[in-house]
């Protein structure tokens, strides 16, 4: 081996090991951050639109995301990143008739006193099952009397 290659060779080894020494090896793989290029997104109920995603990886970890929904009542979301909006709220109708002096309790923490006669409507913004109790005095709920 010629002189000159000897001390190159020697120069990038001696090189080589001093990045090891000073940063602790070889970089582990890891993501290091996962961001939704397009931030927040609204859409209504049937409309789709495809997110992507950068994915901050070193040391060669897979850049590979698998989407799923939180709330698939609300957003579904397929393989690919297309999310379509579903209904974006779920909401229950009361009809209170005749005699009506109640308070309702939704259960999911709001109350409503209802005095007068007809449909009451509650939409609710997350999934979940809800309690609902009507406290008080009614004549007729819906189509059927009371007794």
């Amino acid at each position: 081996m010629h002189p000159c290659l000897r001390s190159f060779v020697r120069l990038a080894l001696a090189g080589s090991l001093a990045y090891r020494m000073a940063c602790g090896g070889p970089t582990a793989p890891a993501v290091r951050g996962v961001t939704i290029d397009q931030g927040n997104v609204t859409l209504s109920e049937g409309a789709s639109t495809t997110l992507s995603v950068t994915v901050q990886a070193v040391g060669g970890a897979s850049q590979a995301v698998t989407w799923t929904s939180g709330a698939p009542l609300i957003a579904e979301v397929d393989a690919a990143g297309v999310v379509t909006g579903m209904k974006p709220c779920a909401t229950v109708t009361l009809p209170l008739h005749v005699g009506v002096d109640v308070t309702v309790d939704w259960g999911d923490g709001s109350n409503e006193v209802a005095t007068v006669a007809g449909n009451r409507d509650h939409s609710y913004t997350a999934e979940g099952v809800y309690q609902i109790a009507i406290r008080g005095s009614l004549t007729r709920f819906g189509e059927q009397w009371v007794a």
